[in-house]
């Protein structure tokens, strides 16, 4: 992760800020960045969301963020039954032989990660739903608030033609 600006920018500022919070083990909210640079709101969440697109920072909630580690890239994995009951595993430039016993322990134990994942997939996967089920809810709305306006329109003609033919038959 590059965690460096351009010297005395206003985002280098900012970013040095945002270690210091860290460092001390302080919450990093838009607040405090606001009180501690004198820099108002909108200098601030500009250089905050840079960092959120760019992965260096992630939004907790509305206005508290934390810094993302970078992670290492990630190293090929392959798994290989081999013809003598035992399994080959390769990571990387690293291989473990295991017999079947032992493959099946390492597989309980792994068994948690295999939950976590399936489950986190779940919650995209509904979270993509709720969002869908949401956009179209509020497409629904306001065709209905659409309607409910032309049809208040159509009565207040329909009313004001019926004025007028109440005149037209009086006389007026």
């Amino acid at each position: 992760m590059n965690t460096t600006v351009s010297t005395n920018s206003t985002g280098q500022i900012i970013w040095d800020c945002i270690v210091s919070l860290r460092e001390a083990g302080q919450a990093i909210s838009r607040q405090r960045l606001m009180e501690l640079t004198d820099f108002p709101y909108t200098k601030v969440d500009d250089h905050v969301s840079r960092w959120i697109e760019e992965g260096r920072m992630r939004r907790l909630v509305d206005g508290v963020y934390e810094v993302v580690d970078p992670l290492p890239e990630p190293r090929a994995i392959s798994v290989t039954d081999l013809h003598n009951n035992m399994v080959l595993i390769e990571i990387g430039d690293q291989e473990l032989r295991l017999f079947t016993p032992e493959a099946r322990a390492l597989a309980r134990q792994l068994g948690g990660f295999a939950l976590q994942y399936a489950q986190l997939q779940t919650q995209n996967d509904v979270a993509a739903l709720l969002v869908e089920a949401t956009v179209r809810n509020r497409a629904l709305a306001d065709r209905i608030s659409d309607m409910e306006r032309a049809q208040a329109a159509l009565a207040r003609q329909l009313k004001e033609a019926q004025g007028r033919k109440q005149m037209e038959l009086i006389g007026d």
